[in-house]
């Protein structure tokens, strides 16, 4: 009885965290959907002023994610956590059903943070499809920012203020794929957090080829 009782504690607390990894992305991935009702939609990015270019840069150097794709958390390595000064609490839940793209989850110290990373490999269109959006329906909370380790990318807080604690941050890994970063919870800059996570990430990607 016990056996069964420590499993099933064990299925809800890890079915559980698949649930918020997706409901996490879900938050910023909306426009990834073709305007359907129920789809899941990307906030679209724009510049500090509120408006973005008309076309998404091309990735120069496309990057193969074949391995991280089984192994989400291959992106997040501890030694290169430990020196951005990232210290989750686990090693991290790897999620590799989300129909967003695998992902990869991490629960943060004292700080009650989380952090979840998605190869949002179930759209197509990379950053064109968030930069289009913006074209057709601007979103002042979005902005471009500085490539992260070369690679294109845009920042956004989808429904929440940094204040808040919340930041999304998007790169283009190839012309046809993004990895979408967000942090929640007590952060004093959590796009700026999210954004060395994302290095860390982008990082371990092109150690990975």
């Amino acid at each position: 009885m016990r056996r069964y009782q420590r499993r099933t504690v064990w299925i809800k607390t890890h079915f559980k965290a698949a649930v918020t990894v997706s409901a996490a992305v879900v938050l910023f991935c909306g426009a990834c959907g073709d305007g359907k009702p129920g789809d899941e939609r990307a906030y679209p990015p724009t510049s500090a002023s509120g408006k973005s270019s008309n076309t998404a840069p091309t990735v120069a150097n496309p990057l193969d994610v074949t391995k991280i794709e089984k192994s989400p958390c291959l992106m997040f390595p501890a030694n290169a956590l430990k020196g951005a000064g990232i210290t989750p609490t686990n090693e991290g839940y790897a999620d590799t059903l989300s129909r967003l793209g695998p992902a990869c989850r991490l629960d943060g110290d004292t700080e009650h943070w989380r952090l979840s990373a998605t190869l949002l490999t179930s759209d197509k269109q990379g950053l064109s499809r968030i930069y289009a959006n913006q074209e057709a329906n601007p979103n002042p909370n979005f902005k471009e920012v500085a490539p992260i380790e070369g690679y294109p990318a845009v920042q956004g807080v989808g429904t929440n203020s940094p204040s808040e604690g919340g930041c999304n941050v998007t790169v283009g890994l190839r012309d046809d794929l993004t990895l979408s970063v967000r942090v929640t919870g007590k952060q004093d800059r959590p796009c700026e957090f999210a954004n060395t996570a994302a290095a860390v990430a982008v990082r371990a990607i092109k150690a990975a080829q």
